[in-house]
């Protein structure tokens, strides 16, 4: 019996991602930008595409106005 690495692949991901928006709803904006930031110089462009889709989803929700209020810049 062969296990196929790239489905296994994508249900992480969609995992880590469910799992990333339940962070951005449940905790606090700087908790969630200071995790997403200590991976932005990730190796991988995969993890740092991710990254970049999760940090704009924290700044496009009604996250984004506080964080504006907390001097951040996401440059």
């Amino acid at each position: 019996m062969q296990v196929s690495v790239g489905g296994r692949d994508n249900f992480l991901a969609a995992e880590s991602d469910k799992t990333i928006a339940l962070m951005i709803d449940c905790c606090s904006e700087t908790k969630v930008a200071t995790a997403l930031l200590a991976h932005i110089q990730h190796k991988s462009p995969q993890v740092r595409a991710k990254v970049a889709s999760h940090l704009d989803s924290l700044v496009q929700g009604d996250h984004g106005m506080r964080l504006a209020g907390m001097g951040w810049a996401l440059t």
